[in-house]
Parts: structure tokens; C-alpha cells; sequence
């Protein structure tokens, strides 16, 4: 082919190619093509390119800075009355004026969000179509039920991260198949939504709103609703009479300061099943604050100033699974405290100030077949109970990190066959015996950094586990290099020892055996000076140096 004819052909593609300004996009799987738009500044420059497509029907547009115009001279563009989704939130700062949506009579999906809308007027639109519109990431301040009332049919609305000081109430009753709501990150002071017969999603977290009282009245299909992040300090009675769907509930990070004991009386109707209280200000807990929730499976209450569970605080929750207490001021348990939680997995009750923790809290009834994970690290326990883990066969998690420990029975965990996750740091543990590892088996992660053991007992039995963490204890250089060609040799992963895993911290001995007698290694006195950052050098040190 003729040079010049080739210079020719490429100049006529870079040209076209430049002009074009859309291309058809594949959707995910079973959604339909789109089309992508660049460098538009009106409709009208790009209705030609696709207009015998059916991806016409869904419209993206990403633009690096031009405006776009929304305006009614578009009217007589050809197919923009075929459009279903249009999606501008890429677009840059849009140009709206009256009837600016006036051709578009098949519009379904609108996303305006980040355009530099300051204010929302219904005069946009004429058409009453829209199921889900998208204004997130705006700068508007307002409102109002006379913005909502072209919008019949809607079903999602989303205005989060907008600057909205101001909700008018009763904004969406015009919008009678509204289902979702989000009006996050705003600064909203006051609402009141009722009589929205399909809403089933509000979100309103990160506002500024300070009560519930009966501001949520009858949305009988209301299930999830965040209040999250506001700075709420006063819930009214019965405020859930009238919800009678809800399931989630997230009122954390607020600033209640009790729950009284109508505080969620709903009725027989309550169907909460997960309600979420971390990081408030409660004091105490009623013994009936939860009754009217007898379906609760998951409650969370951690970052509070509970200072005691009493003993029928929890007792209409039968069906509880997952109960968060970590981090409150928790010095005492009444007994029987948990007795009727029959299904409970998870406890957490780290970060309190329990001093003993026994089998008594949980009663005859609990059995403890179905707890799985138990933590109560940071705490101040000095004694494992014994009779306790006898009855958490189950347990695959148990965490006593920072107590105030000193030794483990031996009889002590010898029933927690299932354990997988075993976290001992920083007690003062002196001494674990020999056979403390023979039944577990199911072992995967054991830790026990900060303590005062001078060796680890026999590991035969953990053909399973997979990180072992032993760092800052006083172990005996012959007995650090023992476990170390083990954790090697079973591909277990060894967690902060040192930085240089070839010459670690450890206690050098004459003996070049690994010595595992408590009394015997107790002679030498070492464990203050240990502790205390002290060099401990009996012999040659360098002579330990492992090469793993």
C-alpha cells in the first residue's frame, strides 16, 4: 500500500476516533449494556452517536471539568425519551434549569450526586417515573416535602454527605413506595417520618439529632434503621410500638446515659432481633431494660459504664448469640447472671475490672454446649475456675491476656478439647506443666508473651497449630532453640521472639539440656531481673545463636 495512502487512513481513524465521544460498555452479568460519555457539555452532542442501540437505554457520563447542561432546550433531542438509567455523578458540575428532565419520559434511575447541587427544586422535573435517585455528595442545606412531590414512584433516595441542617417533616409522604432512605453524614437536628408503608432502610447516621421520642410512627415495614454517630441522649418510651418489622437497630455512639425499663416495650409486635448500644454513656442496666426483646440475637453494649450485671438483666433473651460487655466498669457478676442465654457463642467481657470469673454466673440451666468464643482479657482475674471450662466444651477462643494470673491448674482447661485459639499474655505465669499441651489437638494459635515461663512444655500434640507467640518470657536459650527447631520443622509460624530470630532474648544456664523443673530454675532468681530489663548472662552467650 501507498505510503501516502497509509498516512491517510491513520489520519481519517484519529480523526473520527477523536470525535467520538461514546462507547458502549458491557454490564456485569445479567445487567445490559451501557454507554460511557466523555467530554460532553449538553445532551445534544452526543444523541447521533447511539441512536441505534439499544445500550442507549443506560447512560454514563465522565467529564474532567466542563459543565453539563440540563436545561429545556434539549427538548427535541431524538431518543432522550428512551433513556432508563442516566448516571452523572462523574460528571462534573451540572447546569439545571426549569423542565431541564422533560424529555426524558422513561427515566427510572437518576444519579446526581457530586455535582455542585446547592439546592434541589422540583421544577426539574415534570415527569413522575424516577424509582431511584441518587443526590449524595452535594452541598444542599434543605429539605422540604415540596422538593419529593414529582417523585410518586420512588423507591431508593439517597442524600447522604450533604450539608442538610434542615428535614422538613412528612419530606417524603408523597412517596408512598419509598423503601430506602439515607440521609447519612448530615447535620439533620430534628425528623419525624410516618405513615411510609414501604419503607424498610433509614439511615441517619453522623446527624446531629439529640432524642427519639415519636419520631418513627407507624412504618409497619420498617427493618433497618441506623442512628448512629448522632448525639442522642434521651429515648422515649414505647418508641418502637408502632415498628412492629424491626429487626437492626444501631444507636451507638450517641450519648444515652440509661435505658429504662419501657425504653424498647413494644408489645408482643417486637421483632428486634441485633441492637447495637456500643460506645454510649450507660450507666445502669435494669434488670428489665431488655425484656419486651425476647428475640434478640445479637446485642452490643462495649465502651459504656456498665458497672455490674445483675442477674436478670439478660433473662428474656434465650435466643441471644453474640453479647458484647468489653470495655465498661464491670466489678461484679450477679450469679445465674447468664443462665438463661442457652444459645450464646460469643462473650466478650474484656477491659472491666472482674476479679473472679466462675461457673456460678452461668447457672444449672446453661450447659455451655454452644459458647464458642470467651474473652476476658484486661481484666484483674488472678484464679481460673476450674468447674467453668468443665462445662465450655466448646470453646474454640479463650482469651485471659493481661489478669493478674500466676498459674494454670492442671485440671484447668484439660475439657476444652476444641480449643483453637488459646491468648495467655502478659499474666505472671511462672510455670505451665509438662503435660498442659496433651489434649489440644484442635490448637491453631497460642500465645503466652510476657510472662515469667522458663520453658515450654511438651508441644507433640499440636500437630495443628500454626502461630505460637512466646516473646518476653525468661526461657532458657537451650529451651528457646528446642521449641524453635520444632515450630520450624511443623511450618508453625513463630510471632515476636525478636526482631532477630537468630540470637532471641533468653536466660543462658550451664546445663545444656533443657531443664523443664519449676524449682530447679527458680533457683537462679532470674525473673525480676528479666522483667526489669536486666542483662542476664551465666556462660557464653554467643554460643546460642540459633541458625534456623
Amino acid at each position: 500500500m501507498n505510503v501516502k495512502i497509509k498516512f491517510l487512513l491513520i489520519f481519517l481513524i484519529l480523526k473520527f476516533s477523536t470525535a467520538q465521544k461514546c462507547s458502549i460498555v458491557s454490564g456485569r452479568p445479567n445487567e445490559p449494556e451501557s454507554v460511557l460519555c466523555q467530554n460532553v457539555n449538553s445532551m445534544n452532542d452526543i444523541a447521533d452517536e447511539i441512536k441505534n442501540t439499544p445500550a442507549w437505554l443506560n447512560v454514563k457520563i465522565i467529564n474532567k471539568a466542563p459543565v453539563v447542561e440540563f436545561t429545556n432546550s434539549a427538548v427535541n433531542v431524538p431518543y432522550l425519551h428512551l433513556i432508563q438509567s442516566l448516571d452523572l455523578c462523574r460528571a462534573g458540575t451540572l447546569n439545571f434549569s426549569d423542565n431541564g428532565f422533560t424529555s426524558y419520559d422513561s427515566l427510572r434511575e437518576l444519579d446526581i450526586s457530586n455535582t455542585g447541587i446547592k439546592t434541589f427544586k422540583n421544577s426539574w422535573f415534570t415527569k413522575k417515573n424516577i424509582e431511584s435517585l441518587d443526590i449524595s455528595r452535594n452541598k444542599m442545606t434543605e429539605l422540604r416535602r415540596d422538593n419529593m412531590k414529582y417523585f410518586p414512584k420512588l423507591k431508593f433516595f439517597n442524600a447522604s454527605n450533604n450539608d442538610l441542617v434542615f428535614l422538613e417533616a412528612h419530606t417524603f409522604l408523597d412517596s408512598k413506595k419509598i423503601e430506602t432512605i439515607a440521609l447519612t453524614n448530615n447535620h439533620i437536628q430534628s425528623v419525624h417520618f410516618e405513615n411510609l408503608d414501604q419503607l424498610r432502610t433509614l439511615n441517619l447516621k453522623g446527624n446531629a439529632l439529640n432524642n427519639i421520642g415519636g419520631n418513627y410512627v407507624r412504618m409497619p415495614k420498617l427493618e433497618f434503621i441506623n442512628l448512629a454517630e448522632n448525639v442522642i441522649h434521651g429515648i422515649g418510651d414505647r418508641w418502637l410500638e408502632t415498628l412492629e418489622s424491626l429487626k437492626y437497630v444501631n444507636l451507638s455512639n450517641n450519648k444515652i446515659p440509661h435505658i429504662g425499663d419501657w425504653t424498647f416495650g413494644g408489645g408482643e409486635k417486637t421483632k428486634l432481633v441485633e441492637l447495637d448500644l456500643s460506645y454510649n454513656a450507660i450507666g445502669i442496666l435494669y434488670q428489665s431494660c431488655f425484656t419486651h426483646l425476647p428475640l434478640l440475637t445479637f446485642l452490643d453494649l462495649c465502651n459504656n459504664k456498665i458497672p455490674e450485671i445483675y442477674q436478670k438483666t439478660f433473662m428474656k433473651q434465650t435466643l441471644l448469640q453474640t453479647l458484647y460487655l468489653d470495655n465498661n466498669k464491670i466489678a461484679k457478676i450477679h450469679p445465674n447472671a447468664f443462665e438463661n442465654n442457652l444459645q450464646l457463642r460469643n462473650l466478650d467481657l474484656s477491659v472491666n475490672k472482674i476479679k473472679t470469673f466462675t461457673a456460678e454466673y452461668f447457672g444449672t440451666k446453661f450447659g455451655g454446649n454452644r459458647l464458642r468464643k470467651l474473652n476476658l482479657a484486661q481484666n484483674e482475674i488472678s484464679t481460673v475456675d476450674a468447674n467453668l471450662f468443665a462445662i465450655l466444651k466448646n470453646l474454640v477462643m479463650l482469651n485471659l491476656s493481661s489478669n493478674k494470673l500466676k498459674e494454670l491448674s492442671p485440671d484447668a482447661l484439660k475439657n476444652n478439647i476444641n480449643l483453637q485459639e488459646l491468648y495467655l499474655d502478659d499474666n505472671e505465669i511462672e510455670f505451665l506443666q509438662p503435660t498442659f499441651f496433651k489434649n489440644f489437638n484442635a490448637l491453631e494459635d497460642f500465645s503466652i508473651q510476657n510472662n515469667r515461663i522458663s520453658f515450654i512444655p511438651d508441644t507433640t500434640n499440636l500437630k495443628k497449630l500454626q502461630r505460637i507467640s512466646i516473646g518476653k518470657n525468661p526461657l532458657q536459650c537451650i529451651c528457646m532453640k528446642e521449641i524453635l527447631i520444632w515450630a520450624r520443622t511443623n511450618k508453625c509460624k513463630f510471632v515476636n521472639v525478636k526482631e532477630n530470630i537468630k540470637n532471641p532474648d533468653c536466660v543462658v544456664i550451664p546445663e545444656t539440656t533443657c531443664i523443664k523443673e519449676q524449682a530447679k530454675i527458680e533457683n537462679y532468681g532470674m525473673y525480676d531481673r528479666f522483667l526489669d530489663g536486666m542483662p542476664i548472662e551465666v556462660g557464653d552467650r554467643s554460643s546460642f545463636a540459633f541458625e534456623m
